[in-house]
Parts: C-alpha cells; sequence; structure tokens
C-alpha cells in the first residue's frame, strides 16, 4: 500500500503551540478525528479583529522578452482587496459530576465525555464551510456561494452536468496551502479554540428533578479563505437517479471523467495538498463504477497512518455535508 504525507499544519498542529506541554488541544484532537475536513484544512490566524483581509489576485503582472541593453518596465498584477470573515460555533455541555469524579483525570474525562458537543460544533463548521450562510453577519461565505455561476468569472472552476430539481449534489476538489485556500481562526484565539469551564451546578434532568453537573462551554471560532480561486473545482448537477453501474464511455455518467477535468482545473496541482470532497453516495458510486471498468486511478492507500481511497494519488473524503439538497447550477 503506498503512503502519502500532509504537509501543511491542520488544527491539531496548530493547536501545539497553545500548551505549555507541546501536546494537541483535546478539543482539536476529536475535530480532526471526527470531521473529515479538519484532516486537510491548513490554518492561519486572522490579521484583523473583525476577519481576514486578503488580495485577491485577478490579473498577474506583465512578462516580457527582453533584449540586451534593453529595459524592462514596471508592472503590477491587480488583486481585489476583500476580508473573509469568521463565525462562532459554539455548544454548551453538561456531565454528570458524580460521574466524572469517577475519572482519575476529571478535566479530560469531561472534553471527551462532550465529544459529542466538540463534534456537532465541526458538524457545523463543515456544513457552512461548503454550505454557506444567507445571514452572512452570522456566518462565513461557503464554497458553493463562491461557485454557483457557471457563466461568471469562475466558469471554468465549474463542471456543469446535466442533472435537473433540486435533489443534486456536488463533487468539490479543493487545493489547500497558506497561499491559495486556506482555513483562518480568530485573531488572539488558541486556534479558534474556546472552552470556558463553568464549574458544576444544578441541572434539569427533564423530570422535574435536578442534580449536579460539570457544564462546560465549547466554540470554534473561524472561517474560510480563499486567496486563489483557481484552487478550487465543482462539479455540479449531479443526479443520483441518472448514475449507472456501467454506464456508456465518455459520458458524463461515468464519475472518473468528471475527476479528470476538475482536477485538470485545478492551479498548481502538484504543489498543493489537494483533496476531492464527496457524499456517501457517490463515494460509493465511484467505487462501484471502478470495480466494474477495473479503473486503476481509484486506489487504497495510507495518509499519515490512515487508510484513505484516492484518485491518482489525490485522498477522496466522504462528507455529510454534502447531500442530495442542492439547486441546479444554471
Amino acid at each position: 500500500m503506498a503512503t502519502l504525507t500532509r504537509d501543511v499544519p491542520n488544527i491539531t498542529d496548530i493547536s501545539t503551540r497553545y500548551t505549555q506541554d507541546g501536546k494537541p488541544l483535546p478539543i482539536a484532537e476529536i475535530l480532526t478525528k471526527r470531521k473529515p475536513v479538519f484532516q486537510d484544512i491548513p490554518w492561519v490566524e486572522a490579521n484583523t479583529t473583525n476577519g481576514h483581509r486578503v488580495g485577491v489576485e485577478t490579473q498577474l503582472p506583465e512578462a516580457v522578452l527582453r533584449k540586451l541593453n534593453a529595459g524592462v518596465k514596471p508592472s503590477t498584477g491587480k488583486a481585489a482587496d476583500i476580508t473573509e470573515a469568521t463565525a462562532e460555533f459554539a455548544s454548551l455541555g453538561q456531565v454528570d459530576k458524580v460521574l466524572a469524579e469517577l475519572s482519575t483525570n476529571v478535566s479530560d474525562f469531561r472534553v471527551k465525555k462532550n465529544g459529542r458537543h466538540i463534534e456537532a460544533i465541526g458538524q457545523s463548521f463543515e456544513s457552512q464551510f461548503f454550505n454557506g450562510s444567507k445571514i452572512q453577519s452570522a456566518g462565513f461565505v461557503g464554497l458553493k456561494e463562491r461557485y454557483a455561476d457557471a457563466t461568471g468569472d469562475l466558469s471554468r472552476q465549474i463542471i456543469k452536468l446535466s442533472g435537473t430539481g433540486s435533489n443534486l449534489t456536488s463533487i468539490w476538489v479543493v487545493g489547500w496551502g497558506d497561499d491559495s485556500v486556506y482555513g483562518i481562526y480568530a485573531k488572539g484565539t488558541k486556534a479558534g479554540i474556546q472552552h470556558t469551564d463553568y464549574g458544576d451546578e444544578l441541572v434539569d434532568d427533564g423530570n422535574g428533578g435536578k442534580y449536579p453537573a460539570y457544564r462546560d462551554w465549547f466554540a470554534l471560532q473561524a472561517g474560510l479563505a480563499v486567496e486563489d480561486p483557481r484552487c478550487i473545482a465543482r462539479v455540479a448537477n449531479i443526479k443520483v437517479s441518472n448514475l449507472k453501474v456501467d454506464p456508456e464511455p465518455n459520458t458524463e455518467l461515468v464519475l472518473i471523467n468528471e475527476l479528470i477535468k476538475a482536477t485538470h482545473r485545478i492551479e498548481r496541482l502538484e504543489s498543493l495538498n489537494t483533496v476531492i470532497y464527496v457524499n456517501r453516495d457517490i463515494y460509493e458510486w465511484l467505487d462501484i463504477q471502478a470495480n466494474n471498468r477495473r479503473i486503476l486511478a481509484l486506489k487504497q492507500t495510507e495518509l499519515n497512518g490512515q487508510p484513505v481511497n484516492t484518485f491518482r494519488g489525490i485522498p477522496i473524503r466522504v462528507s455529510d455535508a454534502l447531500a442530495w439538497d442542492e439547486g441546479a447550477v444554471a
């Protein structure tokens, strides 16, 4: 089995900067283990208190063929100055005090016992990452909102299939890098992670009774920055009823064909930490079609000691945030 390595720091790596013993923050470990996208995102601290200001390059500087004894006129590229927003994802957990104090390490026990709350935070972030939010003051711009127009400036990055209606989905190819696509965490925070210990207090059991419990506030203040939009590609308008076990060659129903197109749309593909994201059904169909056609482009390998399926060496991740609920991209 071939082995891949990840050369960009994810949230677990970043969190070690904020601990005295150099160990990852437990919350970061839970997020990374339970939500696929957190294994891949490189993180950068926001450079302002209300978000992250970036210059999105829209035109490269000029380059000329210089003759001997001839000069070159100075030139500059063009960039759009934008501020990427962060959002707060929070959950309040509680653990029975008696149960917690049976553990030798009460603090670690409380964090692990509240793992579902932390997972919910990760799920909410992942949904925002792909789907975005209509209320921008409470969220950040997601991929679907950025790559929603197949006739606009980013038309080359959107591969539009023929599915219609409202029960569609997409495949996403993201080229992660600190100068392409990356996560941002709130300025002055510990990797965007907040854990507030509210101690123990009496809480309701839901049946009119009360019991002592430890209460913990967990939050993630984070967002998404797309510095180079050419490092993301979307295969849109996929309809599950159109998929076949053995489709006709050279048609859009062969999902491998669409993956080939999408990966070729990624700028600087070889130099980025590129990852493919699909939902569970698409992951299954990729496996079925590849097996039926004996396609060798899909293989199983290892990434940092974990088994992962790959397409031409690019890891494929399953995300439950990618449902069959998309409208058609025009």
